[in-house]
C-alpha cells in the first residue's frame, strides 16, 4: 500500500496505522466517524491493493453507522451464494465463512453487501 500511495514504508506506518489494542501489531487508522482513513467520497483510495481486513468489509465485519459512509448495497442471496461470494472476495473457503445470523440454520436468504449498482 505504501508503494501504491507513493510513500516510504516508514511514512505509511506513521500516517496510516496505529497500534492494536493488545499492542502486538498494527491496524489501519480510522476517521473520527469510524470509517476507513482511505474512504473518500464513498470510494476506496486503495481499491487495487486493499488488504484482507478491507476485503472482509462489510460482510464479515463493520462498524456502527457504516451504511451512512459506505456505498455497498444489500442484496438478498441464498446461503450457498453468500458463502461463495464472500469466499471469492476474501480468499477463504466457502465452508469457513460464518453467516451474519447466529441462527442461520433456519435462514434461507441472507443479505449480501456489494459495491456498485
Amino acid at each position: 500500500m505504501a508503494n501504491f500511495l507513493s510513500l516510504t514504508e516508514y511514512e505509511f506506518i506513521q500516517t496510516h496505522t496505529r497500534l492494536t489494542q493488545d499492542r502486538q501489531g498494527l491496524a489501519l487508522t480510522d476517521k473520527a466517524t469510524g470509517e476507513c482513513v482511505f474512504l473518500e467520497n464513498g470510494n476506496c483510495r486503495v481499491q487495487p491493493v486493499k488488504p484482507q481486513q478491507c476485503r472482509d468489509f462489510p460482510n464479515l465485519w463493520n462498524f456502527p453507522e457504516f451504511r451512512a459512509h459506505c456505498q455497498a448495497k444489500a442484496h438478498v442471496v441464498s446461503e450457498p451464494e453468500y458463502r461463495l461470494r464472500v469466499s471469492q472476495g476474501t480468499g477463504g473457503s466457502p465452508q469457513s465463512i460464518s453467516l451474519p445470523h447466529p441462527d442461520s440454520s433456519t435462514v434461507l436468504d441472507v443479505p449480501m453487501l456489494e459495491f456498485g449498482s
